[in-house]
């Protein structure tokens, strides 16, 4: 679900930005991201998907108010019709599930899930003051089973918690500046791109911020940087942030 969350707002930018048969492709593309973002049945991707794609629609209507970004909505519909058909020909047996039945039903295993993560959030909170100059990077591991609420496990399930407790508060707090400085680095120069430029930093923008949202929820960073960086390297050719590299710029499409 995390690799969904995080190229859905790549599609939908460059929904808005092809044109021809590439328009189509990534009209299809987008639909198929979204289709198979519902069928995961995850709810954290769920939840985290409307951040992107909200994250996306902001930007792009604030660097360039273009007709264009109207063609966001066309992968995002397309995707629901077809989440909705298979909901309907789902075959209603005691043995096959419909699609969407793991969200529409509330189990018991999801509760436990949200139980676990909570006391391993709370334990790695309990040994992050402790120590909060860190345990050292990746001895999470040997000393995850000291606050006494969960068992010894490798990862915290929260990144910025699992920052502070091996590297401490130094770390975290430079992941989340460097975050804000990257976000300042990306906002800044936008009146001296053309439109199509602005709306794929915009899908960029938003497939971090929807990558960093997904971070708190219980992916960790590894997960997440090997899943979006081939997509946003995908992007690069065609987008330049440079200060000095952007008056001479032309799109490049990747086929």
């Amino acid at each position: 679900a995390g690799l969904f969350v995080i190229a859905l707002p790549l599609a939908l930018a460059l929904a808005c930005t092809a044109e021809r048969w590439r328009l189509w492709g990534s009209v299809a593309g987008g639909a198929a991201i979204v289709a198979a973002l519902a069928l995961t049945q995850s709810k954290g991707g769920l939840l985290v998907a409307p951040i992107g794609i909200v994250t996306f629609l902001f930007a792009a209507l604030m660097w360039r108010r273009g007709k264009r970004v109207l063609w966001a909505a066309a992968p995002l519909v397309a995707g629901v019709l077809i989440v909705g058909g298979l909901q309907m020909t789902a075959p209603k047996t005691e043995t096959a599930t419909a699609p969407l039945q793991r969200i529409a039903q509330a189990s018991s295993e999801q509760a436990q899930s949200s139980t676990y993560r909570l006391l391993l959030w709370r334990g790695a909170l309990e040994l992050f003051n402790r120590q909060p100059v860190g345990y050292g990077a990746g001895t999470y591991r040997f000393h995850s089973a000291k606050s006494g609420l969960n068992e010894q496990t490798h990862l915290t399930h929260q990144s910025f918690l699992q920052l502070a407790v091996e590297g401490g508060a130094l770390a975290a707090l430079g992941m989340i500046l460097l975050g804000l400085a990257w976000t300042f680095r990306m906002c800044r120069g936008w009146r001296a791109l053309d439109t199509d430029r602005n709306v794929l930093r915009a899908g960029v923008l938003a497939a971090v911020v929807a990558c960093a949202a997904n971070e708190c929820g219980g992916y960790e960073f590894g997960h997440s940087l090997k899943q979006s960086g081939p997509h946003i390297y995908t992007y690069w050719p065609r987008l330049d942030i440079s200060r000095n590299c952007h008056r001479n710029l032309k799109p490049i499409y990747i086929g």
